[in-house]
């Protein structure tokens, strides 16, 4: 499949220790891109050099941070490369995702129906979403699959890098909301993506590590006490399925003591407005 009218926009795949689904990643994405960028966050030695031959073998420019600095620091350094390389949009994606053949060529017909200063997101496998095949506006965008223009960056601002990994995401949505911009889905453009570290079919439920539970819980209570006046029914629904989650990885999960004690030191922390990498008390 030949590139579409993307070749304006440029791809920021952040990696961490998962470069067999990097491969797929860039396998996917690199034949309808002009330009793809992985920025590794700090993966171990056995990984790196995996890494480094998918970059390699489907031509894309890597970027390497010696320590994991979170999904933010990554994705903002993407598009300081990204902006170097005068893309006009930017694509964000997860190491764990994969696009639809056509992925860019039905995101490229929507936002050239649309107005341009507003960004876009796919339908996921993986992902609960409604299964409607009309373009509707929602209330926030994935990580993965979410296409921007790089001006709307720059008037909403970085990512949010004290965030570290969970949230950074609906934090952004926010901002940009809150800036008067608009986030329409593309049930159209397809992505297959992994929630959790393992699949599992019962709503509300994903398999993560105590540690990743930390990070969801502490940064869930920082949007809501950022965000509540503003968006009050949307967060009360995150809310709803951030409980349904804990209580289910508590009853259901692999680990539940830890992953117990984990939600309880990042709601602690949330509510004290700490930030940043894990300290481990």
């Amino acid at each position: 499949m030949g590139k579409t009218s993307s070749s304006r926009t440029i791809a920021i795949v952040v990696s961490y220790n998962s470069s067999r689904k990097l491969d797929a990643t860039l396998a996917a994405l690199s034949p309808q891109l002009d330009r793809v960028i992985v920025v590794d966050n700090g993966s171990g030695p056995s990984e790196r050099h995996l890494v480094e031959e998918a970059a390699r073998n489907h031509n894309a420019v890597l970027i390497k941070f010696e320590e994991n600095k979170g999904i933010g620091a990554a994705l903002n350094r993407g598009v300081e490369e990204a902006v170097r390389n005068n893309a006009k949009w930017i694509l964000t994606m997860d190491q764990d995702t994969v696009v639809s053949n056509d992925f860019m060529m039905e995101l490229d017909r929507v936002r050239e129906a649309l107005e341009p200063d507003c960004c876009f997101t796919p339908y996921g496998t993986g992902l609960r979403q409604k299964g409607s095949s009309h373009v509707v506006e929602v209330g926030f965008a994935i990580t993965s699959g979410n296409l921007l223009p790089v001006k709307l960056l720059a008037d909403v601002g970085p990512f949010r890098e004290d965030l570290f990994i969970d949230g950074v995401d609906i934090d952004f949505s926010l901002r940009l909301r809150m800036k008067g911009y608009r986030i329409f889905h593309v049930p159209a453009a397809r992505i297959k993506h992994d929630l959790g570290d393992r699949p599992t079919r019962t709503p509300f439920h994903s398999l993560h590590s105590p540690l990743r539970r930390y990070y969801m819980a502490r940064n869930h209570v920082i949007v809501v006490r950022e965000y509540f006046s503003h968006y009050p029914f949307f967060i009360a629904k995150l809310s709803f399925a951030h409980i349904a989650s804990c209580c289910l990885a508590i009853l259901l999960g692999p680990l539940r003591r830890s992953s117990f004690i984990h939600i309880l030191k990042g709601t602690r922390d949330g509510l004290r407005g700490r930030t940043g990498a894990f300290c481990g008390r």
